[in-house]
């Protein structure tokens, strides 16, 4: 069986209201994001400016969804 195309709200990346998730998934949605940055400041690479570029972009990609989330961007 196809797999149905994702509705309209989810290929824009926004996925279910916040208000739709229980205390656990957002407490998992946390602890993830935390993973996520620890990830991306901790990876040992030779910082050119590429590298930083690219840093900087992933970490305010990661702050905007802390945001969307209702949590606090660090």
């Amino acid at each position: 069986m196809p797999i149905a195309a994702p509705p309209e709200a989810a290929s824009r990346g926004v996925g279910a209201p916040v208000e739709a998730l229980s205390a656990k998934q957002l407490e998992m949605l946390e602890t993830g994001l935390r993973f996520v940055r620890s990830s991306l400041t901790m990876d040992v690479k030779e910082p050119t400016d590429s590298v930083v570029a690219s840093r900087t972009a992933a970490l305010d990609q990661l702050a905007e969804l802390e945001r969307h989330f209702g949590m606090k961007p660090r």
